[in-house]
């Protein structure tokens, strides 16, 4: 995939707006994409989880930098974090209420040896009582196994220098809302929501 720098950089006002996003993730001098180049789309109906693969795929492999979510609902499977990327979220990404989507992985944003990942601001929702309700209508009917993983909204794994950062959790569908395993993971101001959303 071929992306020109104005992508990313398209003219002086980009260039601002881009330093104070990363200046707000805390990353210095990073390159930042916006997520829509990709064609993520914003509605909360389009399933973007190979869009958000695609974009973590592409920055990773051109020397890291920040996907930057902006106002707008996301909806999304399970993505892979990768090497030297931030996820900046302005909007909310929501959990697809389908639990193929996330292919067993324990996350919505799950990174596994992944290197400098990051995941800062913004809103997450797990779809969580969607979910359950599916598994538990798939295991009446002897359609998914007892042990099928519930996803989590947030799983780093064997991971080094790995943060979330000011980020608001709601409805996963696990009965925790991220997890480290193994990991040198900070978890920092990030505040579950789920209670006082439902009683909104």
């Amino acid at each position: 995939m071929t992306l020109a720098l104005g992508c990313f950089l398209a003219n002086g006002q980009n260039n601002k707006e881009h330093a104070l996003i990363a200046k707000m993730a805390g990353i210095d001098s990073a390159k930042v994409y916006n997520a829509s180049i990709f064609g993520v789309k914003s509605n909360g109906l389009i399933d973007n989880t190979t869009s958000f693969q695609k974009a973590v795929d592409f920055i990773s492999a051109n020397g890291g930098g920040i996907l930057y979510i902006s106002v707008g609902r996301y909806l999304t499977g399970a993505v892979q974090l990768k090497d030297n990327v931030t996820v900046y979220i302005r909007g909310t990404v929501v959990g697809s209420p389908n639990i193929f989507d996330y292919q067993g992985r324990k996350a919505i944003f799950w990174a596994e040896g992944a290197k400098n990942v990051a995941i800062v601001n913004g809103v997450m929702e797990g779809n969580g009582p969607a979910i359950r309700e599916q598994v538990r209508t798939l295991r009446e009917k002897s359609l998914i196994s007892d042990d099928c993983v519930l996803p989590a909204l947030i799983s780093f794994k064997d991971c080094t220098n790995a943060k979330a950062k000011k980020v608001v959790c709601r409805y996963a569908a696990a009965s925790e809302l991220y997890i480290s395993d193994n990991s040198d993971a900070d978890f920092e101001d990030c505040v579950d929501d789920t209670v006082s959303s439902e009683t909104k």
